[in-house]
Protein backbone atom coordinates (compact mmCIF):
# COMPACT_ATOMS: atom_id res chain seq x y z
CA UNK A 1 0.00 0.00 0.00
CA UNK A 2 1.39 3.37 -1.02
CA UNK A 3 -0.11 6.32 0.87
CA UNK A 4 1.05 9.42 -0.99
CA UNK A 5 -1.20 12.14 0.40
CA UNK A 6 -3.74 12.66 3.15
CA UNK A 7 -5.62 15.85 4.02
CA UNK A 8 -8.50 16.79 6.28
CA UNK A 9 -11.02 18.37 3.93
CA UNK A 10 -13.95 19.31 6.11
CA UNK A 11 -15.52 19.07 9.52
CA UNK A 12 -19.30 18.98 9.24
CA UNK A 13 -20.81 18.96 12.72
CA UNK A 14 -19.61 15.71 14.22
CA UNK A 15 -18.48 14.26 10.88
CA UNK A 16 -14.87 14.64 9.74
CA UNK A 17 -14.03 14.07 6.04
CA UNK A 18 -10.51 13.24 4.92
CA UNK A 19 -9.09 12.78 1.40
CA UNK A 20 -6.54 10.02 0.99
CA UNK A 21 -4.50 9.16 -2.13
CA UNK A 22 -3.77 5.45 -1.74
CA UNK A 23 -2.17 3.37 -4.50
CA UNK A 24 -3.13 6.06 -7.04
CA UNK A 25 -6.83 6.11 -6.11
CA UNK A 26 -8.45 9.04 -4.30
CA UNK A 27 -10.58 7.93 -1.40
CA UNK A 28 -12.72 9.88 1.03
CA UNK A 29 -12.83 8.68 4.61
CA UNK A 30 -15.69 9.71 6.87
CA UNK A 31 -15.59 9.54 10.66
CA UNK A 32 -18.59 10.19 12.84
CA UNK A 33 -18.79 10.40 16.61
CA UNK A 34 -22.58 10.14 16.52
CA UNK A 35 -22.52 6.39 17.16
CA UNK A 36 -21.00 4.42 20.01
CA UNK A 37 -18.93 2.31 17.58
CA UNK A 38 -17.50 5.23 15.58
CA UNK A 39 -15.32 4.06 12.68
CA UNK A 40 -13.64 5.38 9.55
CA UNK A 41 -15.20 4.34 6.26
CA UNK A 42 -13.19 4.55 3.04
CA UNK A 43 -15.28 5.72 0.12
CA UNK A 44 -13.81 5.50 -3.38
CA UNK A 45 -14.18 8.86 -5.12
CA UNK A 46 -13.90 7.51 -8.67
CA UNK A 47 -10.85 9.62 -9.47
CA UNK A 48 -7.09 9.26 -9.19
CA UNK A 49 -6.63 13.04 -8.91
CA UNK A 50 -5.63 14.56 -5.60
CA UNK A 51 -8.68 16.14 -3.97
CA UNK A 52 -8.10 19.53 -2.32
CA UNK A 53 -11.54 20.83 -1.37
CA UNK A 54 -14.77 19.33 -0.09
CA UNK A 55 -18.13 20.63 1.06
CA UNK A 56 -21.37 19.01 2.21
CA UNK A 57 -24.65 20.93 2.48
CA UNK A 58 -26.26 18.11 4.49
CA UNK A 59 -25.49 14.49 5.45
CA UNK A 60 -26.02 13.20 1.90
CA UNK A 61 -25.17 15.93 -0.66
CA UNK A 62 -21.54 16.93 -1.21
CA UNK A 63 -18.89 17.94 -3.75
CA UNK A 64 -15.10 17.53 -3.89
CA UNK A 65 -12.62 19.27 -6.19
CA UNK A 66 -8.98 18.77 -7.06
CA UNK A 67 -6.21 18.54 -9.58
CA UNK A 68 -6.70 18.74 -13.35
CA UNK A 69 -10.20 20.21 -13.13
CA UNK A 70 -11.66 17.36 -11.10
CA UNK A 71 -15.13 17.88 -9.65
CA UNK A 72 -17.00 14.96 -8.10
CA UNK A 73 -20.32 14.95 -6.27
CA UNK A 74 -22.39 12.60 -4.15
CA UNK A 75 -26.09 12.46 -3.30
CA UNK A 76 -25.80 9.53 -0.90
CA UNK A 77 -23.25 10.60 1.69
CA UNK A 78 -20.24 9.46 -0.35
CA UNK A 79 -21.18 5.88 -1.14
CA UNK A 80 -21.20 6.81 -4.84
CA UNK A 81 -19.39 9.72 -6.52
CA UNK A 82 -20.12 11.18 -9.99
CA UNK A 83 -17.45 13.02 -12.01
CA UNK A 84 -18.64 16.30 -13.56
CA UNK A 85 -15.58 18.04 -15.03
CA UNK A 86 -12.23 16.49 -15.71
CA UNK A 87 -8.87 17.18 -17.35
CA UNK A 88 -9.35 20.91 -17.94
CA UNK A 89 -5.76 21.64 -16.96
CA UNK A 90 -6.88 23.89 -14.10
CA UNK A 91 -6.23 22.71 -10.56
CA UNK A 92 -9.25 23.45 -8.38
CA UNK A 93 -8.45 24.40 -4.81
CA UNK A 94 -11.75 24.96 -3.01
CA UNK A 95 -15.50 24.49 -3.36
CA UNK A 96 -18.43 25.97 -1.47
CA UNK A 97 -22.20 25.64 -1.78
CA UNK A 98 -24.88 27.70 -0.04
CA UNK A 99 -27.54 25.07 -0.78
CA UNK A 100 -27.94 21.96 -2.96
CA UNK A 101 -28.10 24.08 -6.14
CA UNK A 102 -25.85 27.15 -5.83
CA UNK A 103 -22.10 26.74 -5.53
CA UNK A 104 -18.66 27.96 -6.60
CA UNK A 105 -15.27 26.42 -7.35
CA UNK A 106 -11.99 28.36 -7.35
CA UNK A 107 -8.68 27.30 -8.83
CA UNK A 108 -5.44 28.19 -10.53
CA UNK A 109 -5.10 31.13 -12.92
CA UNK A 110 -7.85 33.10 -11.14
CA UNK A 111 -10.46 30.62 -12.35
CA UNK A 112 -13.94 30.59 -10.80
CA UNK A 113 -16.78 28.30 -11.79
CA UNK A 114 -20.36 28.77 -10.62
CA UNK A 115 -23.45 26.58 -10.77
CA UNK A 116 -27.11 27.31 -10.10
CA UNK A 117 -28.27 23.72 -10.64
CA UNK A 118 -25.95 21.65 -8.42
CA UNK A 119 -23.34 21.22 -11.13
Amino acid sequence: MLLSRCAVLAVCGLVVLVAILLNGVSLVAAFSESTSDATWTLQESGTTSNLTGLVFVDEKRGWAVGEAGTIVSTKDGGEHWVTHVRDTGVNFMAVDFVDAERGWVVGDDLSILATADGG
